[in-house]
C-alpha cells in the first residue's frame, strides 16, 4: 500500500502554517525579565508566558561553573588570609548572597583547610522556603611571590625568622 506524502494516508490534506512551517513553534528573539525564585536547583525548568503575547518561554536553570552549591542551599567558597591573620586572627568584610556585607571573624590560630561557617547565610533551601543554607569558607593561606615582596615585608620576615631561630635554641 502506498501513502501519499501530502496526506500521510489519512485522506485529508492539512494546511501547513507558513510561520512555523508545521513545527508547532516559532523561534524568535525577545528581551524578557523572568523572576527566578530563590532556591532553584540545577536542572530546574521554569516556564512562563511572555506578557502581551501568546508565546511561552522555557528556561533551564544552570549553576555557574566552579560554584559549589549543595541541595541544602550551602555555598562552599575559599577565604584567603595572610600569615598574620592566620596567627593573630582578625575581621574581614565579605559580600555574601543578596549583596549583603557581613563582618567575618577569623579566629586566632586558625589553620589552612579549616572552615568558617556562617549559619543561615547561604541560599534558600527550596523555592518557597524561608530557611537558608550556610555560607562555608575554607581558609587558605596567601603566600606572596617571594620575588615581588616589598622591603618592609622582607624586614618583617627577617625579624620573624630571627625570633623563630632564637626560640629553637
Amino acid at each position: 500500500m502506498l501513502f501519499r506524502s501530502v496526506c500521510s494516508g489519512q485522506g485529508k490534506v492539512q494546511t501547513v502554517c507558513q510561520t512555523c512551517e508545521g513545527q508547532g513553534f516559532q523561534t524568535f528573539q525577545s528581551q524578557v525579565n523572568i523572576n527566578i525564585p530563590p532556591g532553584m536547583q540545577e536542572g530546574t525548568r521554569i516556564q512562563t508566558n511572555i506578557p502581551g503575547g501568546k508565546a511561552v518561554v522555557v528556561v533551564d536553570v544552570e549553576v555557574p561553573e566552579g560554584a559549589q552549591i549543595d541541595q541544602q542551599g550551602n555555598i562552599l567558597s575559599t577565604l584567603t588570609v595572610n600569615y598574620a591573620e592566620l596567627l593573630l586572627g582578625g575581621t574581614r568584610t565579605i559580600t555574601c548572597v543578596d549583596d549583603v556585607e557581613l563582618k567575618v571573624k577569623i579566629p586566632v590560630g586558625i589553620q589552612p583547610g579549616q572552615m568558617i561557617r556562617l549559619k543561615g547565610k547561604g541560599l534558600p533551601t527550596g523555592p518557597n522556603s524561608k530557611e537558608r543554607g550556610d555560607m562555608i569558607y575554607v581558609v587558605q593561606l596567601f603566600l606572596p611571590d617571594a620575588a615581588n615582596i616589598s622591603n618592609a615585608h622582607k624586614q618583617a620576615l627577617e625579624t620573624l625568622k630571627t625570633v623563630y631561630q632564637n626560640e629553637e635554641e
